[in-house]
């Protein structure tokens, strides 16, 4: 019994000899789900287009380490359920993360490890008022695991991935409720408008799902990308869910 627990655990824990250089770019499409109570108590819904382009590198040639830097630009126009006032919000995303690479079973590869995350963007709202806008502006670490399975179906060579992530610790930035922008930059009347964000807080997660079909080195993907953003700071709440169709080539 114990040769077989020493033999398990070698198996789980063998790495990969090498994690190859990749690069990936998709396009795509979905809906979306927004409500920010800074300015605006109204749920709004909508549509959402987004940009990602990845790159992943070995730390070295043999190593079972790799580097993944990740762009991502979101945006979106949601209109409230009665129709009388939109939303327009945009995100642009940068990470950067470690992941050390295990061979679990032949044909599968796992990689653990955390990424730091930054982010920027805001939500702008037609309706008008005193408070038309609110800006998104954070840094956070997010432990992050992927998965990479390759197959054949029908002779044709395939890949399914899947890679998720979700914020442990960070910073964001929130005004006050009923705080202006012009108080904060203006009067200087600030107010704790940096925020220590955790799951209990800004309980957030983004994940994707893809599949490969190469064509000698070069892949055409096909997928999922999925967003679950929230935060509570202020008494100010704010959610961003999405759900998107992507399509692009991977090198």
């Amino acid at each position: 019994m114990p040769k077989l627990r020493v033999a398990y655990l070698f198996i789980l824990l063998l790495p990969l000899t090498l994690c190859a250089q990749e690069k990936v770019w998709l396009a795509g499409i979905g809906r979306a789900a927004v409500l920010d109570t800074y300015i605006s108590q109204e749920h709004y819904s909508g549509i959402e287009a987004n940009l990602l382009h990845a790159m992943t590198k070995p730390l070295k040639n043999d190593s079972a380490w790799s580097r993944t830097h990740t762009y991502q630009l979101d945006f979106s126009h949601t209109t409230s359920r009665a129709g009388g006032s939109a939303d327009y919000a945009a995100m642009l995303d940068y990470s950067f993360g470690m992941h050390r690479h295990f061979t679990v079973v032949r044909n599968l590869d796992i990689a653990v490890g955390a990424q730091g995350d930054f982010f920027a963007g805001g939500v702008y709202n037609t309706r008008g008022g005193n408070n038309p806008g609110q800006a998104r502006l954070g840094i956070d670490i997010a432990p992050s695991v992927r998965a990479a399975y390759s197959f054949r179906l029908w002779r044709l060579p395939l890949r399914a991935n899947y890679c998720i992530s979700a914020p442990l610790l960070g910073v964001q930035f929130s005004p006050a409720y009923g705080q202006s922008y012009y108080e904060i930059f203006v009067s200087g009347n600030r107010d704790h408008n940096v925020c220590f964000a955790y799951p209990g807080n800004a309980p957030s997660l983004d994940h994707r799902l893809t599949v490969d079909l190469f064509f000698g080195k070069t892949a055409l993907t096909i997928g999922y990308l999925g967003h679950c953003r929230q935060s509570k700071f202020h008494e100010i709440k704010y959610h961003y869910y999405s759900h998107s169709f992507v399509i692009g080539v991977t090198l």
